[in-house]
């Protein structure tokens, strides 16, 4: 979804019936409807794979958010902190969201950050695996 178009100050874009792109943010979802998706920035990326706006709140899009935020912001020898008090996962939401959003920003990094986050899975499913 990011790579193919990706955007900044709004969670998804969409095309309404005129055929104009739109842009929404999480607080405007409704607007979009049934419409397909046609793009999404970092955190409705995230939204989308794990199973689109009507699981922001599951457990698998929540936990997804918690890595990537430590990916970008916490260290490598630093436990990922799961299931934060929401204000803290809200404050992380709009961390991922600034850091979206910024001017200088690119869809390549915004990718390269994406895969950054499926090695650190990738290494958080090992570690759990060795310490059953």
């Amino acid at each position: 979804m990011v790579g193919s178009g990706w955007v900044q100050h709004g969670w998804f874009a969409y095309r309404d019936e005129h055929g104009e792109h739109r842009t929404v943010t999480a607080a405007t979802l409704q607007r979009m409807g049934d419409r397909p998706i046609t793009g999404a920035c970092l955190v409705g990326a995230i939204v989308q794979a794990g199973g689109g706006p009507a699981a922001v709140r599951s457990q698998p899009v929540q936990r997804a958010l918690d890595l990537t935020w430590h990916t970008l912001h916490g260290s490598e020898h630093e436990p990922v902190h799961w299931c934060p008090a929401p204000p803290v996962r809200a404050a992380h939401v709009r961390d991922l969201t600034r850091w979206n959003d910024q001017p200088a920003r690119t869809s390549a990094e915004v990718l390269s950050l994406l895969r950054a986050v499926e090695r650190a899975a990738g290494e958080e499913i090992a570690r759990a695996d060795a310490h059953p």
